[in-house]
């Protein structure tokens, strides 16, 4: 398989400030949340493990997911370097390979809008989680297309409306939710301008 856009820039990814910062924003955010010791997360869309890292000394174990074989290759170093016991790296399409166990709590950050079949994975996600879990998701908030102005030819979604999204959550089974604001990143439009794009964080229970 020919290597992605996130296999050849893994290696760097955690140079971008404006990357760090938001998954500090992100991680403050999700251990606000009620998480306990002996809970089984799973992170979807892991990516190097900006966020996941911050939260797995919460829980007993954290199964951190992502399609990339670059990002998970740059985690697995990092997991070995540390010396961490507690995460398990996963290289998996979870909309075509499902697991077998599920999760007291799943999160994932910045990864729904690189995703073309948005429902299928809320569902996927929905089927994941035991009863009772929770499901946080980070997310852009819906904007013009300017934020992503530079992917030319690669599939995004301009962020999410919040009052689409909680929909979709509804209908699957989902209760309980909440929005907050958790970071605004700011970046230069098309045209040069810098222009601030919100991140909210959305928390649901199954």
């Amino acid at each position: 398989m020919e290597p992605t856009r996130f296999d050849k820039k893994a290696a760097n990814w955690d140079k971008k400030e404006r990357r760090v910062q938001l998954a500090k924003a992100v991680s403050e955010a999700l251990l606000t949340l009620p998480l306990k010791s002996d809970m089984h997360g799973m992170e979807f869309g892991c990516g190097t493990g900006l966020v996941g890292l911050a939260i797995a000394p919460k829980l007993a174990k954290l199964t951190a997911v992502d399609s990339s074989t670059g990002m998970i290759t740059t985690l697995k170093e990092k997991i070995t370097d540390a010396g961490i016991q507690n995460i398990e790296p996963l290289c998996a399409d979870l909309n075509e390979e499902p697991l077998a166990k599920k999760f007291d709590f799943i999160f994932t950050s910045m990864t729904l809008h690189h995703i073309k079949e948005v429902d299928r994975t809320l569902a996927t996600l929905y089927h994941h989680l035991k009863k009772g879990g929770i499901l946080a998701i980070a997310e852009l908030d819906e904007e013009d297309g300017s934020f992503h102005h530079s992917l030319k030819g690669e599939f995004t979604h301009n962020g999410f409306n919040r009052e689409q999204l909680s929909e979709k959550i509804t209908n699957l089974g989902f209760s309980n939710f909440s929005f907050s604001t958790v970071h605004t990143i700011v970046r230069k439009d098309q045209n040069g301008v810098e222009q601030p794009y919100n991140v909210f964080l959305l928390d649901t229970k199954k």
